[in-house]
């Protein structure tokens, strides 16, 4: 089996012989250099696309040995590397900057640049197929929010169903009361610390998740039920 080295060596003797191999006496010696196209749909590709206009036109688009792309990166750095296998990169470096005239190769791009939605119109099947696809995405990710937010509310009436079924023998709403400051004054304390150490360095022990969970997330939740329940409990 090849080893790592054996390996490295053989892709950077196929990178000298492909450099020797170009036809451009521009090509830089020395070390390898690569271009990377990040996500982010099409609103990446078409924003990759004026970098690659803007590398071709200054002649330095040649000098790069390596291309990785991912999602939306991958469709121009796909479009580019067929458009260099067709028609060679002196040509398409030539072409690209689109001077004096743009190539039929962008124009297409441009042409199916709008994916989601290639049919325009007010009245298109794709226009209100969006639309729809939308609308049930975002109704459904409401109802949700809707249900969670309405099994807290009642909460407090199935908690009180509970406890008002006998006489109630537990503590007072100023305990409740004291109680939930407490608890509210520690979470508030606890952030405020974990906020000030947070500027830079190695965090502190009482910054990492669980410490701030025990000390601010627990205690505020706490704090707040029984402040409710203090004051669901006050006489009038």
């Amino acid at each position: 089996m090849a080893s790592f080295e054996d390996v490295r060596d053989a892709e950077k003797k196929e990178l000298r012989d492909i450099r020797d191999r170009a036809v451009s006496e521009a090509r830089l010696r020395g070390k390898t250099a690569g271009l990377a196209f990040s996500g982010g749909g099409i609103r990446s590709a078409t924003f990759h696309l004026g970098v690659l206009e803007t590398l071709a036109e200054y002649g330095l688009l040649k000098q790069f040995d390596y291309l990785s792309t991912v999602s939306g990166g991958g469709y121009i750095g796909s479009w580019l590397v067929r458009w260099i296998q067709q028609e060679g990169i002196t040509e398409v470096e030539r072409k690209l900057p689109g001077v004096p005239q743009e190539a039929p190769q962008v124009n297409f791009l441009r042409d199916y640049s709008n994916f989601l939605t290639p049919r325009k119109g007010l009245l298109g099947a794709d226009t209100w197929a969006a639309i729809a696809t939308y609308l049930r995405n975002v109704l459904l990710n409401q109802a949700i929010l809707v249900s969670f937010l309405g099994a807290l509310l009642f909460l407090p009436w199935i908690l009180g169903g509970l406890f008002g079924l006998g006489p109630y023998e537990g503590p007072q709403p100023l305990e409740l009361s004291i109680a939930a400051g407490a608890l509210i004054v520690l979470a508030v304390g606890s952030g405020t610390l974990n906020i000030s150490t947070c500027s830079g360095g190695k965090p502190q022990w009482f910054a990492h998740q669980t410490w701030v969970l025990f000390t601010v997330v627990l205690p505020l939740f706490a704090g707040a039920f029984l402040l409710n329940y203090a004051i669901w409990r006050a006489p009038g």
